[in-house]
C-alpha cells in the first residue's frame, strides 16, 4: 500500500506546481486518493501523477501516435513482413520529432510491438514473419514528443544522446530565433516604450562582442578582433545593446563566408565610439530573400539610443557601422584619440 505525500497547508502552493494554492487545485483529487487508500487500496505517490501541463503534452505525443496508426491502417498489405511495419513507425515517429518509446527500453530493439493472429502482444518485428491474407496484426505503437532531455536523464538509449542533444539545441535555437523575430517585428512596426538609457562602461560592449566572437569561433568563422584596454562610459541600455549585438552576429552566421576573417574595431571621437563590423558574404546566400528585419531593428535601436547606424555591400563584404555617444564622463580630451586623427582603438 503507497502512502500519499507529507501533509500540505490549504493555503500552501500545490504540489503540481500549478502556483494555485492548495485549497483550490489538488486538495479534493487527494482526499478522494486517500479514501480510496483507506479501503486498501493501492494508491499513485504524487511524482508519478500527471500535472494539467503534462497532459496536454500527452495529448500532442498522441496525434502523432494516431496519425502513424491511421496510416498504418490503410498500408499493411499481404505479403508485407512486420520488420517493414517497424520500420514505417520509426520513419513517421522521427520526421515528425518524436521518439518510439519502445526503442531500447529494458534492451527492446525496434520501434514498435508486432503481434499476430494468437500472438496477444509484444510481438517481435521480424523479416520472417510475412502477413497472410486474414491475419490479425496487433501494432502496439507509442511515442514521446519533446522528450529529449527526459530520454537523457532516464539513460535511455546511450547510443542516442549526442542526437538527442542536437535536436534539444536545435529546438533551443528555433525558439530562440522564433522569439526574436516576435521581437524584432514588434520594434521595427508597432510603438514600443522608451529604452532605459544609462551609462555603461565599455567593458560591456567588450564582453559582448568577446561571447560572440567566441560563438562564431566554433561555428569555423575568424574573428579578428582590435582592442586596447581603454577606460570610457556610453550613453545606452543594456538590453538593446545585448540584442544589437546578438542580430549582428546571427546575420554574419546566417550570410557570412567562414573563409573571410570578421573584422571587429572600435574607436573613438571626441563625443563618440565608433563600432566597424566586417564580414565576407557566402556565395550561395547570393539571391537569398531576406526580409532584413533583424538590421532594420538594429537601425530602430540605434536610433532609439541617439546614435547611427549604417550597412553597406561592397566587393563580396558587408560592413556595418555604429555609433555611440560617450557620456560627459567618457568623452575624450586628447586630440590623439579621435577618429579621424590618429584613432584610439579599444
Amino acid at each position: 500500500m503507497t502512502k500519499m505525500s507529507k501533509q500540505i497547508g490549504r493555503n500552501e502552493p500545490c504540489w503540481c506546481g500549478s502556483g494555485r494554492k492548495y485549497k483550490v487545485c489538488h486538495a479534493g483529487f487527494d482526499a478522494k486518493i486517500e479514501s480510496y487508500r483507506e479501503k486498501g487500496h493501492i494508491v499513485p505517490p504524487h511524482h508519478i501523477i500527471k500535472t494539467p501541463a503534462q497532459i496536454e503534452q500527452i495529448k500532442e505525443s498522441c496525434k502523432i501516435n494516431i496519425a502513424i496508426l491511421d496510416y498504418l491502417e490503410e498500408h499493411i498489405y499481404e505479403g508485407m513482413n512486420t520488420k517493414e511495419i517497424d520500420q514505417i513507425v520509426y520513419d513517421m515517429t522521427t520526421k515528425r520529432g518524436g521518439i518510439p518509446a519502445p526503442l531500447n527500453y529494458e534492451g527492446f530493439p525496434y520501434s514498435v510491438c508486432t503481434s499476430v493472429n494468437d500472438q496477444v502482444c509484444h510481438g517481435f518485428p521480424s523479416e520472417d514473419v510475412i502477413l497472410k491474407s486474414g491475419d490479425i496484426v496487433n501494432v502496439d505503437c507509442s511515442t514521446i514528443l519533446n522528450g529529449y532531455l527526459e530520454v537523457l536523464r532516464l539513460n535511455r538509449n546511450p547510443e542516442m544522446h549526442e542526437e538527442y542533444l542536437n535536436r534539444c539545441l536545435q529546438k533551443t535555437s528555433d525558439i530562440r530565433e522564433m522569439t526574436d523575430r516576435m521581437f524584432e517585428y514588434a520594434l521595427v512596426f508597432e510603438e514600443v516604450d522608451d529604452p532605459k538609457v544609462k551609462e555603461i562602461p565599455i567593458e560591456y560592449f567588450r564582453d559582448c562582442i568577446n561571447e560572440h566572437s567566441d560563438f562564431i569561433k566554433l561555428a569555423g568563422f575568424q574573428p579578428e578582433l582590435d582592442y586596447t584596454n581603454v577606460e570610457r562610459w556610453i550613453t545606452g541600455d543594456k538590453g538593446m545593446i545585448k540584442r544589437i549585438f546578438s542580430n549582428l552576429f546571427s546575420n554574419i552566421l546566417k550570410y557570412g563566408d567562414k573563409s573571410v576573417p570578421v573584422n571587429i574595431k572600435g574607436c573613438f571621437t571626441k563625443t563618440t565610439y565608433i563600432l566597424t563590423m566586417s564580414n565576407g558574404i557566402k556565395q550561395q546566400s547570393t539571391g537569398v530573400e531576406s526580409n532584413h528585419i533583424g538590421l532594420m531593428s538594429v537601425e530602430k535601436m540605434m536610433q532609439q539610443l541617439g546614435g547611427k547606424s549604417s550597412f553597406s555591400e561592397e566587393n563580396g563584404l558587408f560592413s556595418v557601422r555604429l555609433e555611440f555617444h560617450l557620456t560627459a564622463y567618457g568623452r575624450v580630451d586628447r586630440p590623439e584619440t579621435y577618429a579621424g586623427n590618429n584613432a584610439g582603438s579599444i
